[in-house]
């Protein structure tokens, strides 16, 4: 292809559009390759090349495909001669070009068409070639969709009513490339936006220099302002958010932009905080040029950043505040006494100790929270305790005043109560079906501040329902839907120490649900950003101080907000380096106990986390 292109343009090389660059371009332009400079040193890129790529090099090419979006449509205004002139080619009206291809009909052209818009087309046609004789050219690297959209493009400078949506812009660009249209690359650099320019940015790194490549600098000045999709990033390397990087970076929000743009490509990819990739991008973030509040609410909250790094990012800057440490960890996969299998729900008795629906053994044990010892057994198999038939223990809750346990079974949809040690099954209500105090799910549990009411979700119901402390039905609140004050699949559910708030897990709709005891809806909570949007929420409880917890078991974390629905910060016990340990795993259920210790159930690995009260850098 090489020699093809050098047989058209002879010993000369293709003229270009000959125009000059403005003052503020030469400067972009300037900064561009300046930030280029600072990129991870390596050595030249093997088979770095500046000319168009077969469609199977394009297809073989690393990286994801680039997709072209609506806004290539929109941007372009069309002369009306030459969408008559388009009109013409496809009827094959005064055309003296064919163009022919294995994988489908011949595509017809005009010649003065293809030579005003192609400096390549024009000496191949004022040349002695074959091509300009016969006016056949045979096209058998490309197929015949991406040159008919090439062609399109050419003539209209925007898609025509023969555009194939699902064409590959690398395609596009590497036909641009190889026959000089610089129109169709101002057609698709127009086009980039938040869904595509990471993929033409991959391209463009993969395949030319990016200091001296247009659409690398395009999509360097797109970058880290516009990107905000998550799956955008999937599949992208460092390297290419690296060049992201590279974009104009003296705007007053620009190193946070930068800095959020890290942050979305480690959770599309899943990349760690400590990996050399995620440390070399974070390298080169100006943190002293983040705001002070733009700092706290969302570098200090990222886990991508360490308590030590943050004193030393912003040193005499930073002020304490309240925090958890991973300590350890109770229980390991099984069925004997103390072991644990797929674990739901978690809370923490009068006396200090956990009690934990171990649901893949059908069973409640009461653990000590030192060593994690079983006291008691609650289920199947006895073991010190009551022997009562439970299925699939879902969620338990201590009531404050009582002592009393309470337990839900989501399978027989029944809420049994036993006493303070264990000992006795008080009571047992509830049944399957949709009237009042029936179940088609009893999922999470909470008792009253006083008490005298228990909330039970009914999560494929999509309600909750209260109950007096004997087990009769008092009233229900909620209903399916995603609009203020309904509710789609509940899960969770606890009550603020003050008694004043219900709040509900609205697990189908990834949000926190606010309600008075009476079921009048107060708020929602979402979360805030990007690392602390809720996703696919499971458990909450909430602390002396007001502080509320949710478990997020799809995105492997622990969210934490103050008694208002602020968000404060998010722990994934990835700082937890003990082998075997490391990342939530499916964390399912979580309570909080009187020393302020957290205590995370993982369901995918069968035991609970211990984090302690402690102090964090903010």
């Amino acid at each position: 292809m090489e020699g093809e292109r050098a047989r058209m343009m002879g010993a000369e090389e293709a003229s270009k559009d000959g125009m000059p660059h403005d003052d503020a371009g030469n400067e972009r332009r300037k900064r561009f390759r300046d930030g280029l400079t600072h990129r991870e040193k390596q050595g030249p890129r093997e088979g770095l090349r500046e000319r168009a790529l077969s469609p199977h090099q394009v297809q073989s090419a690393q990286g994801p495909r680039w997709t072209l979006g609506a806004k290539l449509r929109s941007e372009s205004q069309t002369p009306a001669f030459l969408a008559g002139l388009w009109a013409q080619a496809r009827e094959g009206l005064f055309t003296d070009v064919i163009f022919s291809f294995s994988d489908g009909p011949r595509i017809l052209a005009h010649r003065n068409v293809l030579c005003a818009k192609s400096a390549i087309f024009q000496r191949m046609f004022s040349s002695n070639m074959i091509e300009a004789k016969t006016g056949v050219i045979n096209i058998s690297d490309f197929s015949r969709r991406s040159f008919f959209c090439f062609l399109e493009l050419l003539y209209l400078d925007a898609p025509g009513s023969g555009w194939d949506s699902n064409v590959d812009g690398r395609e596009l660009w590497s036909l641009a490339d190889k026959y000089d249209v610089q129109s169709v690359k101002d057609c698709l650099l127009r086009a980039l936006d938040e869904s595509n320019v990471p993929a033409a940015a991959s391209y463009a790194l993969s395949h030319w220099d990016p200091s001296d490549n247009p659409l690398a600098e395009a999509c360097a000045a797109v970058g880290s302002k516009r990107i905000r999709c998550i799956t955008a990033l999937e599949g992208v390397s460092s390297e290419v958010i690296g060049l992201l990087l590279c974009g104009d970076v003296t705007g007053k929000r620009a190193q946070l932009d930068r800095f959020q743009l890290i942050q979305r490509w480690c959770v599309a990819t899943n990349a760690t905080a400590s990996s050399a990739e995620v440390q070399g991008l974070l390298s080169r973030i100006r943190f002293g040029a983040i705001a002070r509040e733009d700092f706290e609410a969302f570098v200090r909250t990222s886990c991508l950043v360490s308590d030590e790094q943050i004193l030393s990012l912003r040193p005499g800057r930073v002020t304490p505040v309240r925090g958890w440490r991973v300590t350890g960890a109770i229980g390991s996969r099984g069925s004997a006494p103390g072991q644990l299998l797929e674990p739901r729900g978690i809370a923490v008795t009068m006396d200090g100790h956990i009690v934990v629906c171990d649901s893949g053994n059908k069973r409640v044990q009461v653990l000590s929270a030192i060593g994690g010892r079983e006291l008691r057994t609650l289920g199947r198999g006895g073991g010190g305790g009551v022997d009562v038939d439970m299925e699939h223990p879902c969620r338990v809750t201590v009531c404050r005043e009582s002592g009393h346990i309470l337990v839900t079974d989501s399978s027989r949809n029944m809420v049994h109560r036993f006493s303070r040690d264990g000992s006795e099954l008080l009571h047992s209500f509830g049944s399957t079906g949709v009237g009042q105090g029936q179940f088609r799910g009893a999922w999470g549990i909470a008792v009253s501040g006083g008490g005298r009411e228990v909330y039970v979700t009914d999560i494929n119901n999509h309600r909750v329902q209260v109950f007096d402390e004997h087990g009769a039905f008092l009233r229900s609140f909620g209903g399916q839907g995603s609009n203020a004050g309904e509710l789609l699949m509940p899960c969770g559910v606890t009550v603020n120490h003050q008694g004043t708030e219900v709040i509900v897990v609205d697990g189908g709709n990834n949000r926190l649900a606010v309600f008075t005891p009476e079921g009048e809806f107060v708020r929602l909570v979402r979360g805030l950003g990007l690392l602390s949007a809720l996703e696919r929420p499971d458990d909450v409880a909430v602390g002396p101080s007001g502080e509320v917890v949710v478990s997020c078991w799809k995105q492997n974390k622990v969210e934490v907000f103050d008694a208002q629905g602020a968000y404060l910060r998010t722990h994934t016990g990835a700082e937890d380096t003990k082998e075997g340990r490391g990342r939530l795993c499916i964390p399912s259920g979580v309570a909080l106990g009187a020393a302020g210790e957290l205590y995370v159930v993982e369901f995918g690995g069968s035991r609970v986390r211990v984090f302690c009260d402690g102090v964090a850098a903010a």
